[in-house]
């Protein structure tokens, strides 16, 4: 897999999850107000999610994907378990960080934020999931 596919999936990876909350904020609001505040709240979040998913993604995920390179088993089972993982950790301690609570109820909404990310970098970076057996070294 090219580093520009990887860079590109990253990049994707972390707009994921800040567009899955916020259109489950959306879905589920009540009241929409106006649609000029309404669009301009929702990208100011999409941005700072950005930020705050970005960081995980470039400083757990990359290497991730880089050691799944290097292993020739780079699919998209291994990243979408990496990423859920990954997504739950973060959550927890992002959750512990700031309530001072036990993080542990956000660990499933960690991981659905996460495997979002993986499923995403996975559409965008398309790895080669082909079970096509390598030839054998001399044959036609």
């Amino acid at each position: 897999m090219p580093n520009r596919e990887i860079a590109f999936g990253c990049f994707v990876a972390a707009l994921a999850p800040g567009l899955c909350v916020l259109l489950y904020v959306l879905l589920t609001a009540s009241e929409i107000n106006t649609t000029v505040s309404t669009l301009s709240g929702a990208l100011i979040f999409w941005a700072i999610s950005f930020a705050f998913a970005g960081v995980p993604t470039l400083l757990i995920g990359l290497p991730y994907i880089l050691w799944l390179r290097s292993r020739n088993s780079i699919t998209w089972g291994n990243i979408c378990l990496g990423s859920a993982i990954v997504g739950s950790l973060t959550f927890a301690a992002l959750t512990g960080a700031i309530t001072w609570s036990n993080p542990t109820p956000g660990l499933l909404v960690g991981a659905g934020l996460g495997l979002a990310g993986g499923l995403a970098f996975c559409l965008a970076a398309r790895p080669n999931n082909s079970f096509k057996p390598k030839p054998l070294r001399g044959s036609a």
